[in-house]
């Protein structure tokens, strides 16, 4: 008797994160069987291509994974031949689909130049400014006239261009000219608060085709969940490989790209430095990409680096870590389609880079991340993922309330922390120190500086900032953010001689150039 569709469906929803001979069986027949007819319903589909994400990232074998991309490219032909269900598939990130969103100028402006994407404006939120407000503090002389003459949004773009791509295009030209104010820019463009429609020309826009090549797939006998974190973080980095153009483009495209089709978007990718941008393939078919933000968008001390991290080819965990000498905050985020596979491991292999390349010891985890106004950290108990990896509260109560409650766990398997302690937990943040940290902290100069406002000018910050900067002659235009926060720093930690001044300079002209040389004398700079 035949296999239902629906039932070779429920049977590998049960299987494909197992691992054993049988499982691997009945996830192969599974394939085979849907390979022939799937449910075309837009949730079960949806979800199978979750699975299929899963089974590309974490292969038992090759058989499986054949299998599983030959069913992938099925799926894809098919919906580019019903392009009518699109409606039906939407903001699904599934090939040949439209998605509706919403993103800053810069990555809106990157997407418009793809010639791979079809973009065009949808819509304006209710509360945006018109296009004629937007429009009056760039538009050519010449056109002007029209923006005063109080034409609905859809009229004037119409009356400025008939091409809707083009009608994008304009308004992006537009706030581009202001590319030297970028954060006068970005307020422009988010007070017009367009949505835009993209639809991918080709397969590879799509969750299930947006991956970098890979030299070989590493195939799973088991998901690692408890890896030896201490041994994974301090075993050896290989070296940076080194990228043509045509594959550090293809890199970057692919970046953005998991972004765009998750609605998302950060600051390191949206305003990458891609000159910036290392590259290390490491274990178990892990590689990660690191990046730092473009000169203009830099903050003054610390260095924002974001990561994108691949597991045999396919994106899976992005986010970054906000790097002040040997401190930095982290942040770890991992598509919803791999939830389940070895974030453990994800996580060690992401702090070995950070470690190794910056020199990083101490690194922190907001409480955020545990469940600090996020009920699906307290659901998860992810407050016990760090904790097993050696994370610990920052506050002493908090940790010493933890480590009784851990005790309880590894005495008792079928004991659970109740959801009051998880939310207690949630009152400090985390953190790991790999090694003694020889500099004072970002947070104990900003102190510092709170405390020298208070006594020395009375909480009155412009006199502050007036006084500090007559340490230092800014030279350059871009720079004047830059020592305006160093100068505050200078001033209430003593940095007046000339050494220091110097000193300062020369961090102020590496952090443009090279985040990791920065880094390099920032610690040097830093140490007592």
């Amino acid at each position: 008797m035949a296999i239902s569709t629906q039932k070779a469906m429920t049977a590998l929803e049960k299987s494909y994160f197992l691992y054993d001979p049988i499982s691997q069986k009945v996830k192969q027949n599974s394939l085979i069987l849907l390979s022939k007819q799937w449910p075309i319903n837009a949730k079960k589909l949806t979800r199978l291509c979750e699975i299929l994400l899963f089974i590309h990232a974490y292969p038992q074998d090759e058989k499986t994974l054949l299998l599983g991309q030959k069913l992938i490219l099925k799926i894809s032909n098919w919906l580019k031949k019903n392009k009518n269900t699109n409606d039906v598939f939407q903001d699904s990130s599934l090939p040949f689909t439209k998605i509706i969103t919403q993103f800053s100028h810069d990555f809106t402006y990157f997407l418009w130049k793809q010639k791979d994407l079809e973009i065009s404006i949808d819509s304006f939120d209710s509360d945006s400014i018109s296009i004629n407000q937007f429009l009056k503090s760039s538009i050519h002389p010449l056109l002007r006239e029209e923006t005063t003459a109080e034409l609905e949004n859809e009229d004037l773009l119409q009356l400025l261009s008939k091409n809707k791509k083009n009608q994008l295009g304009f308004l992006l030209t537009q706030a581009a000219q202001i590319d030297s104010a970028p954060y006068a820019k970005d307020q422009l463009w988010s007070t017009l608060k367009p949505w835009v429609q993209i639809t991918g020309l080709n397969q590879e826009f799509s969750l299930l085709h947006n991956q970098i090549p890979v030299k070989s797939f590493f195939y799973h006998d088991s998901i690692l969940k408890k890896p030896d974190a201490h041994q994974i973080i301090h075993s050896l980095l290989p070296q940076a490989s080194m990228l043509n153009e045509a594959e550090l483009m293809n890199l970057v495209k692919v970046i953005k790209y998991s972004m765009v089709l998750s609605f998302r978007e950060t600051d390191p990718i949206s305003y990458m430095d891609i000159h910036s941008l290392k590259f290390y393939e490491l274990d178990r078919g892990i590689s990660i990409a690191i990046y730092g933000l473009q000169a203009s968008r830099q903050l003054a001390l610390q260095s924002y680096i974001g990561y994108s991290l691949f597991k045999n080819g396919l994106p899976v965990s992005y986010g970054g870590a906000w790097v002040f000498g040997e401190h930095a905050r982290f942040g770890l985020n991992i598509f919803e389609a791999y939830r389940g596979g070895e974030s453990a491991l994800i996580l060690c292999q992401l702090l070995r880079v950070y470690h190794q390349v910056f020199g990083v010891k101490r690194f922190e985890i907001d409480a955020y991340m545990i469940g600090k106004d996020n009920p699906e950290g307290i659901s998860t108990a992810a407050y016990w993922f760090y904790y097993r990896l050696g994370f610990r509260s920052i506050d002493p109560k908090i940790d010493k309330l933890a480590s009784r409650d851990f005790l309880k766990i590894k005495e008792n398997k079928k004991y659970k922390t109740s959801v009051k302690h998880l939310k207690q937990f949630t009152e400090s943040d985390l953190f790991l120190d790999l090694n003694r940290v020889t500099h004072a902290s970002r947070q104990s100069l900003i102190s510092k500086v709170i405390e020298t406002l208070q006594k020395t000018f009375h909480s009155d910050a412009v006199q502050a900032d007036l006084q500090a900067q007559k340490y230092f002659v800014c030279k350059k235009e871009q720079d004047r953010n830059a020592f305006q926060e160093w100068s505050l720093v200078a001033y209430a930690m003593g940095w007046n001689q000339k050494p220091y001044q110097q000193s300062i300079q020369e961090l102020i002209d590496l952090k443009a150039k090279d985040v990791v040389q920065y880094n390099e004398k920032l610690i040097s700079f830093l140490k007592p």
